[in-house]
């Protein structure tokens, strides 16, 4: 069960009172119940079978595969040891039950829809799985010249911008309210079941990118087509009501678009200070060290080890008065054994170890902040809450998969992680809230680092 802040619980509610309200009554149904060997297909030949084929494909690989609607025992991995076993504890019939229902409900009407109809609707059968790491793969070509930052407050979730193009400046910091005259509100509530995520938190961190996408405003009806111009909509400091109309473009010239140089980014705040390494480290004037995670993988000069290695005798020689681990914005990564790392963070040099996370804190970079926190007595997790949790389905690391006639690409779950066995949320939660503000954002200010360096 979830247990999120109650606004949040609140738009998912509403998402699914919506698509209730929507729904059209069921056509005639396909036959499909679990591999395509046992299937009799609808159409023989064609755009629409191969079409059909690409269903049955995609259906088969979550069927077989997936631990909470195969049926199969899966691996439950305990630790970052490999220790694990196999077990069929996430088997959900119902949910399986409602994946084979959607599938048999969509393959009646390919005949009736456009390729990125039937790729949207896969996307949404797949969402109700309800993982991060499993999804229907977006393929987005022409974007807005505009850019979103979803700030949270105690109440809500807003969307900002904060760069536009040079034309468009007066948009900049201002809350968007509506796109083609459909409230914001309103296109979280239908976005939400487009994007596969245990928590609304990763839902809109994916949101804030997705609102700039052509063919994501065609998908959910904003626009008819991905290429449309669009009127977006918002309200400034003052109050004051804006409407621009903005047109899309391709993705091969939107590097070309001059855009303000507005983004947090771009204003020498420390978290984006060397976004070419995946982890770097200062001490700051205050002898606090500061280690910034961009991802969870070995830099190509330096492995994760040496790095931490070569760090020890650094803090030995010099004890600093607090470690501030930065994991914010971090999509994870495939590097392991912490153990070391883990266990030098309890000596004494390293002061109280203070751990930043974000909407945007994915994959290994919620399990090591998880890990850290269950092991070093001293953590404080600070920030605004995980995309996911500690324990959350994976998948298979060989690549993303793709239907055989169109290439849809997708990835689906292979495992359990259980790195926290008793914990009772989705979402890694901070132990203290700290949201970035709009007003610090405009200042070139990082809201969360410079509350925990005024800690003492």
């Amino acid at each position: 069960m979830k247990k999120i802040i109650s606004f949040f619980a609140l738009f998912s509610i509403l998402a699914l009172v919506f698509s209730s309200c929507d729904a059209e009554p069921a056509p005639e149904k396909a036959s499909y119940n679990r591999t395509s060997e046992e299937y009799v297909y609808w159409y023989e030949e064609g755009r629409n079978r191969d079409w059909e084929e690409d269903v049955i494909y995609l259906a088969d690989m979550f069927i077989q595969n997936d631990p909470q609607i195969s049926g199969n025992e899966f691996r439950v991995l305990l630790d970052e040891k490999d220790n694990y076993y196999y077990s069929d504890e996430l088997y959900n019939e119902e949910l399986r039950n409602e994946f084979i229902e959607h599938i048999n409900i969509l393959i009646p009407k390919i005949d009736e829809l456009e390729d990125w109809q039937i790729t949207s609707e896969l996307r949404k059968i797949v969402a109700l799985l309800e993982q991060a790491h499993v999804s229907v793969y977006f393929s987005l070509q022409n974007y807005y010249p505009i850019d979103f930052e979803a700030i949270y407050s105690e109440e809500r979730v807003d969307f900002y911008s904060v760069s536009a193009s040079i034309e468009n400046e007066e948009a900049v910091y201002a809350k968007l309210s509506a796109i083609n005259g459909v409230p914001i509100d309103e296109i979280i509530n239908i976005s939400l079941e487009h994007i596969s995520s245990e928590t609304v938190y990763y839902q809109y961190h994916v949101l804030q990118t997705l609102l700039k996408c052509g063919e994501f405003l065609r998908d959910i009806g904003i626009t008819e087509k991905e290429t449309d111009s669009a009127e977006f909509s918002f309200i400034k400091d003052d109050g004051t009501e804006i409407t621009l109309t903005l047109s899309s473009i391709p993705s091969g010239e939107y590097g070309k678009a001059e855009m303000t140089d507005t983004m947090l980014r771009n204003k020498n705040v420390l978290m984006y200070k060397n976004t070419s390494d995946n982890f770097w480290h200062e001490i700051l004037e205050d002898n606090t060290l500061y280690i910034r995670f961009n991802s969870c993988n070995d830099n190509e000069y330096q492995s994760f080890s040496g790095f931490a290695s070569a760090l020890k005798n650094q803090i030995s020689d010099t004890p600093v008065k607090k470690t501030v681990l930065d994991f914010r914005d971090n999509m994870g990564g495939t590097f392991r054994n912490y153990e070391s790392f883990i266990e030098m963070l309890k000596g004494d040099e390293f002061g109280n170890i203070y751990v930043l996370i974000n909407d945007g804190s994915v994959s290994r970079a919620v399990i090591t902040p998880a890990l850290i926190k269950q092991q070093v007595e001293k953590t404080i997790i600070i920030g605004d809450p995980a995309a996911e949790g500690p324990n959350g389905i994976g998948y298979k690391l060989d690549g993303a998969y793709k239907t055989p006639n169109f290439g849809v690409y997708f990835s689906f779950g292979s495992y359990y992680a259980k790195f926290w066995p008793d914990y009772e949320y989705d979402a890694l939660m901070p132990d203290i809230t700290i949201y970035q503000t709009i007003e610090d954002y405009k200042n070139g200010v990082d809201t969360v680092l410079e509350a925990v360096l005024a800690m003492e």
